[in-house]
């Protein structure tokens, strides 16, 4: 029964290993477990050590606290940072989303895989700062710049949760994207900044050189992307069917200088949205000459920004009028933003590697084993 729980646990040690090694290590466990007898090895050794070597390969949170080595600990401290700044990002991004995406579309499957994956984004949410807390605190040897920065990040992480409480309060007329409770918004942002500022000095690595060309065709792309998003608020607004005045008579001057204000407000909006394109495109020039071997992460990061305001321009022009039809839903843009700047902040400050690497050659597995006692004398 034994014999057989730890070719068990073996199986499943082997499957949880990347492709490229499983065929190696199961010949070795399983002739692990074929000699443990005359080895004087416990089966049920062999099978623990399988399960732990295979569930720690590779991980950020790999080792018990009294065997972290500098490495280690430099890996745990990346992890939390990334998961907090990834959870700040989404916090701050939560801006966009104030406007109404119109619910519903009928889509069965449409309509589930947008609310699974705003399900997913609040679950991680809500778990990445306590996670990120938990390593930080209970680790050993990290940086105090570290832990105050995941702090930091991990107090902007509640800027919906404080834009909630705030409003729910409020009952004067307002513009819901300029209410009490949307301040919290740019404070985050700003405790954000100060949260990178610190990691940055606590994992500066050595810098690439890159060339003047290498700096700029990136930010030239994402100003690329923003055109073309500008463009496409200004066709869908442009295209909105016109409204006809339905009231009576005495209100039609009233109506007409709502109508010509929020005409100018769009005009505003889509101005600021040319000039933060701009200015987006100028700091990835920037992160990208000082960076440069993270050029493409630089990139993605624009992007994303990109996506999370055009979500948001589509949704304010959506609330103006019931016509607007954008070619892509709001929420579509919003969703992939978001995602974009979490896998952005895990892959950078994280150090999370989403591909399968080839492992270094190493020997035979520790296993907890008998000290073999020296022959009995004659």
């Amino acid at each position: 029964m034994i014999a057989a729980l730890a070719a068990l646990a073996v199986r499943v040690a082997v499957a949880l290993l990347p492709g490229s090694l499983r065929d190696r290590y199961r010949e070795q466990w399983n002739a692990d477990l074929r000699d443990a007898a005359e080895a004087g090895i416990r089966t049920s050794d062999v099978a623990l050590g399988s399960l732990a070597f295979a569930v720690t390969l590779g991980r950020p949170v790999s080792r018990g606290a009294g065997t972290l080595t500098p490495v280690s600990v430099e890996r745990r401290s990346r992890f939390a940072a990334g998961l907090a700044l990834g959870s700040a990002l989404t916090a701050i991004s939560q801006y966009a989303s104030i406007g109404a995406f119109g619910g519903l579309t009928g889509n069965g499957v449409y309509d589930f895989v947008i609310s699974f994956g705003f399900a997913l984004l609040l679950a991680f949410s809500v778990l990445a700062p306590i996670v990120a807390v938990a390593i930080a605190t209970v680790t050993r040897g990290v940086a105090p710049r570290v832990r105050l920065a995941v702090l930091i990040l991990v107090i902007a992480s509640c800027a919906g949760l404080v834009h909630a409480v705030v409003d729910g309060s409020w009952t004067g007329a307002y513009n819901v994207y300029t209410t009490p409770g949307t301040l919290v918004y740019p404070v985050a942002l700003a405790l954000t900044v100060t949260a990178i500022w610190l990691l940055w000095g606590a994992f500066r690595t050595p810098r690439t050189r890159v060339s003047p060309l290498d700096a700029v065709l990136p930010g030239v792309v994402v100003l690329a992307a923003g055109a073309v998003g500008l463009a496409h608020a200004a066709v869908v607004w442009a295209g909105r069917a016109p409204l006809e005045f339905a009231g009576p008579e005495w209100g039609r001057a009233n109506w007409v200088s709502l109508e010509e204000q929020f005409e100018l407000t769009v005009n505003g909006i889509l101005l600021g949205w040319a000039i933060a394109s701009l200015l987006v495109a100028i700091l990835v020039v920037v992160v990208a000459h000082r960076v440069g071997r993270h050029v493409a992460w630089v990139v993605i990061a624009g992007m994303c920004a990109l996506l999370i305001a055009h979500a948001a321009v589509l949704s304010f022009l959506q609330l103006g009028s019931d016509s607007v039809v954008p070619l892509v839903r709001a929420e579509v843009l919003l969703l992939a933003g978001r995602w974009g700047l979490i896998v952005v902040a895990l892959a950078t400050v994280g150090g999370v590697r989403f591909t399968r690497q080839r492992e270094p050659a190493v020997g035979r597995i520790e296993t907890r084993s008998r000290e073999a006692r020296p022959p009995a004398s004659a």
